[in-house]
Order: structure tokens, then sequence, then C-alpha cells
């Protein structure tokens, strides 16, 4: 199972990055008025700082367009669950999975169950409750995490509704894996 394709990823930052010296030597070379250096400084800066904020977005929703495409091509889907670098789609009944990840979005992947290992759910409890609650597991040896409570600038009780509601359903896709996992096993033995 390929996770990144290299020539996908170099496409999606080479061009924006490129575009920093090359705005650098016109401005190095182009005698105009401070205004319009400024400007160009100005330019640069914010090309230097939205490349690595706004390129990781771009590259998600790529994923979840193409994403969307690419499921029609898997057999029976009884769930679809969105992650930070991947889109898992699970057939219970056949114990089939199919991935289609963020840096490699050009087709769908067909995972063997059995590959996936140590699925737990994380409560992200700390010393007051919690900002993220999620369902962690190793596909192929890759770490892939599928949130069901982020939070940011705060934290929630570990008694709030919606942290019980983001556990049982990390709790939920955590029995769904392994539901997948032991209909494989019975179609495979």
């Amino acid at each position: 199972m390929k996770k990144t394709n290299p020539l996908y990823v170099l496409a999606c930052y080479v061009p924006p990055i490129l575009l920093i010296p090359a705005l650098f030597m016109f401005l190095v070379r182009v005698d105009a008025s401070e205004r319009v250096l400024d400007l160009l400084c100005l330019l640069i800066i914010l090309l230097i700082v939205a490349i690595p904020i706004c390129v990781p977005i771009l590259m998600k929703k790529r994923m979840e367009k193409r994403a969307a495409v690419l499921e029609k091509d898997f057999p029976n889907i009884n769930y679809k669950f969105t992650s930070h670098n991947c889109v898992l789609y699970l057939d219970t009944e056949g114990g089939h999975v199919g991935v289609v990840w963020k840096n490699n979005p050009s087709r769908l992947q067909m995972a063997d169950p059995a590959q996936i290992t140590d699925i737990r759910t994380n409560n992200g409890q700390q010393l007051r409750g919690t900002s993220l609650v999620s369902c962690q597991f190793r596909l192929d040896g890759k770490k892939v995490k599928i949130y069901t409570l982020r939070i940011s600038g705060g934290q929630l009780s570990m008694k709030h509704p919606r942290v019980m509601e983001a556990i049982a359903k990390a709790d939920q896709l955590g029995e769904t894996l392994r539901a997948v996992q032991a209909q494989r096993a019975r179609r495979g033995a």
C-alpha cells in the first residue's frame, strides 16, 4: 500500500515555493518605487507564512473530492470515516477496507483488515478535561487517527455530553474495525 506519492506532493509544494525566489529576483533586479518594493516584500513574507498553512488544507480538500469520486469503485460501503490523512471505507458484510490517502489521492487502495492493528480510543484526558477524542489504529504500520471531537481554544469536562458522545463514537468505530476483521477472518477461513 502506497501512502505517499512523491510526485503528487512535489507538484503541490514546488510551484508556490518557486514563486518566492522568483519574486525575490524580480525585487532585486527591478528599479521600482519604494511602495512597489514594500508590496513585493509583503507578498514574499505572506507566501513564506501561507505555504505551510494553505498547501496541507488544499491537499486535504483535494483528497476528499477525489475520495467522493473513487468511492463508487468500492463494493459496498457501510461506514465512511474521514481522518486527518485519509478517507477510510468499511464493508462490514464483506470484510473489506478501502483507503484514499491524503498524499496519494489518485486511487482507492484496498487493505487487508489483518493489517489493522493497535485499535484504541484516545480520550485525550488532561488535568481538567479534554479537547480531543479520537479512534487510533495502525494500518499497514502507518498511524491513523479519526477524530470524533476536536476543540480549539479550550477544554470540555470529561462528563460533558459532547465528550461522552465523542468517546462513544470512537468506541463504535473501534468495534466496527474489529467486526470487519472478524468477518474477513470468517470468510478467509
